[in-house]
C-alpha cells in the first residue's frame, strides 16, 4: 500500500527546515519561527554507547560529563601550568596502575608513594580551575537547560538563549570542539563510578541493563550506556581524547537551531567557526549483527526490592517496512490507560500496578528490542503478569486488532509528534538526534505518512511473525528470599 501525502501543514513545516553542510561534512539544520525572542540549539554526534571499543565501556557518557569542563581559555586561571599538572597527573595514575597490576607483587609502600604525590598533584592542578565557567558564562547571558545526553547510538548537547546571543552559541561550541580541555578527569571518573554503584542498586535500572544483556549475544547493544565498572576504573584522560578525536567529527555532527534566528546570518557565523574542523580517518564501522535467536532465554536476578519483570523481542528499527507496525504494535498493547495490557492486567485482573510497551530499546541505529515492562501488585507475582502479557500479544496473534483499535493509536502517536514539533526546544533536540542516528531528519515526517498507510492485517501479521516464544527473553528481578 502507497503512503498517503503529507498533510499540508506538515508539508509546510518540511518547507521551513533550512539544511546546509559544509564541505567538512558538518550538517546544519534551521527552523526560523518568530513566535518568541530566544533560539533553542543543539548538537548532535552519531556516537554512542554502541561506539565504544573493547575494554572502554562507558567512555562515551563519561565523555560527555568532561566536554562541560571548558577548554584552554575556559575554565582555566592559567593554562600553561595546569597544562603541565594534568599531564604529571596521567604520568601518575598510570604508574599507579602498572603497580597495582601486579597483584600479589604490588609494592604498597610505592603505591602509597605515588598516591600520596597523586593527591598533592591534582590540588595544585584544581587551585587552576575556574569550576563551571563555561556554564556561568552560559547562564550571565540567559541561558536556560543547558544540558547533554547520551544514548547508545548518539550524544546531543542542548541549550536556550535569547536570540541575540546566536553568536556567543557559535562560538562556544566551536571552541568546545576546537580545543576542548578534559580537566578534572579523575575526579569526574570516580564521579560516573559512584553513579554506576547507584545504579546497581536501583532496580528499574537493573532490569534495563540486564534485557540487552540476556536478548543480546553478539551486538554491543548488549553493554550498558554507563559501562562496566571495572573499564571506568582503568580509563585515562588520554583515552578520552584519543574517542574524541576519532568520534567527535564534523561529518558525524548536526547543528541545529530553531526559533528567533535568521538562516543566512546563523550559517555566516557556522561556516566562519566551523570550517576549521576536519575529519581524519574515519573509524572502523559497526559490522556485528546478531545472530537468529533460536530459543526462549531466561534470567533472574536477586535484589532487596518488590518483584519486576521484563519481556523483549528482537524488532526491526528505521528503513525497515515492519519497524512502525511494530510501534503501532507497542502502543496497542502498552501505551496509557486504554491499552490491552494496562486494561487487563491493572484493570481488571489486577495483577499489576503497571505495565508498559515500547520499542527502540536499548537503541534505533540497529536492530533493536520491543519491550514489555509489569511491575505486579501483591500477593501476585512476576509468573502471573508474564503469563498474563504472553496471552494477551497471543490473542492479538489470532484474532489481530480491529480498526478503530488501530485508528485510536495512530491518532495518538501523531499527537505526540505534533506536540514534540510543536516545542522548540524538544524540535531542536529532536532533529539534532534523528539526523544524527539516521542521516535523515524527515524520517520524523516519513513516520505519519508511514502510520496512515498501515491496516490490521500489518498488525496481525508483525504479531504472528515477531513476537513468538522462540524469539522471546524474559528477565525477572525478585527479592533476595524468593526462589522464583
Amino acid at each position: 500500500m502507497a503512503a498517503p501525502e503529507l498533510p499540508a501543514e506538515l508539508k509546510a513545516f518540511a518547507d521551513r527546515v533550512v539544511e546546509r553542510r559544509l564541505p567538512n561534512g558538518l550538517t546544519t539544520l534551521i527552523v526560523p519561527r518568530k513566535t518568541s525572542a530566544t533560539a533553542h540549539f543543539a548538537i548532535g554526534f552519531r556516537v554512542g554507547g554502541v561506539d565504544e571499543p573493547e575494554g572502554r565501556s562507558g567512555i562515551a557518557h563519561l565523555f560527555e560529563h568532561m566536554a562541560f569542563k571548558g577548554t584552554t581559555r575556559i575554565g582555566t586561571k592559567n593554562w600553561a601550568r595546569e597544562k603541565r599538572l594534568l599531564l604529571r597527573l596521567d604520568d601518575l595514575d598510570a604508574q599507579i596502575m602498572t603497580e597495582r597490576a601486579r597483584g600479589l607483587q604490588c609494592d604498597e609502600k610505592k603505591l602509597a608513594r605515588l598516591r600520596k604525590e597523586f593527591e598533592r598533584t591534582e590540588e595544585r592542578a584544581e587551585a587552576l580551575v575556574k569550576p563551571n565557567e563555561l556554564d556561568e558564562i552560559y547562564a550571565r547571558n540567559g541561558a536556560k537547560g543547558l544540558n547533554a545526553y547520551t544514548s547508545k547510538d548518539a550524544t546531543v548537547y542542548i541549550v536556550n538563549l535569547p536570540a541575540n546571543r546566536v553568536k556567543l552559541w557559535v562560538a562556544m561550541e566551536a571552541a568546545r570542539i576546537r580545543e576542548p580541555v578534559l580537566r578534572q578527569f579523575y575526579r569526574e571518573r570516580n564521579v560516573v563510578i559512584e553513579e554506576l554503584r547507584r545504579y546497581d542498586d536501583n532496580p528499574n535500572w537493573r532490569l534495563q541493563d540486564a534485557m540487552p544483556m540476556l536478548a543480546f549475544t553478539a551486538h554491543p547493544y548488549r553493554t550498558p550506556i554507563i559501562g562496566w565498572r571495572s573499564d571506568l576504573e582503568r580509563m585515562t584522560r588520554k583515552d578520552l581524547e584519543f574517542f574524541f578525536r576519532q568520534y567527535y567529527r564534523p561529518d558525524r555532527a548536526v547543528l541545529a537551531a530553531v526559533g528567533d534566528v535568521e538562516p543566512k546570518a546563523l550559517l555566516k557565523l557556522i561556516k566562519k567557526e566551523f570550517s576549521f574542523w576536519r575529519a581524519g580517518t574515519p573509524p572502523r564501522p559497526i559490522t556485528t549483527e546478531e545472530p537468529e535467536q533460536r530459543g526462549e532465554r531466561r534470567a533472574v536476578e536477586h535484589m532487596p526490592t518488590n518483584p519486576l519483570v521484563g519481556i523483549v523481542y528482537p524488532t526491526p528499527t528505521w528503513g525497515h517496512p515492519d519497524k512502525v507496525a511494530m510501534d503501532a504494535l507497542a502502543a496497542i498493547l502498552g501505551h496509557g490507560d486504554s491499552s490491552r495490557l494496562h486494561t487487563v492486567l491493572v484493570k481488571q485482573k489486577q495483577l499489576a500496578v503497571g505495565v508498559h510497551a515500547g520499542t527502540e530499546f536499548p537503541g534505533e541505529r540497529f536492530p533493536n528490542l520491543f519491550l514489555i515492562l509489569a511491575v505486579p501488585r501483591s500477593p501476585h507475582g512476576p509468573a502471573e503478569s508474564e503469563k498474563a502479557i504472553i496471552e494477551e500479544i497471543d490473542r492479538v496473534a489470532n484474532d489481530g486488532v480491529s480498526q478503530r483499535e488501530l485508528d485510536k493509536v495512530t491518532n495518538l502517536m501523531e499527537a505526540e509528534i505534533f506536540q514534540r514539533l510543536a516545542d522548540n526546544s524538544h524540535l531542536a533536540a529532536t532533529l539534532a538526534h534523528v539526523q544524527a542516528v539516521t542521516g535523515d531528519w524527515r524520517m520524523i515526517l516519513k513516520v505519519l505518512q508511514q502510520l496512515r498507510a498501515l491496516t490490521p492485517a500489518d498488525i496481525l501479521r508483525v504479531a504472528r511473525e515477531r513476537l513468538v516464544p522462540q524469539r522471546r527473553s524474559v528477565v525477572t528481578i525478585l527479592p533476595p528470599e524468593s526462589k522464583s
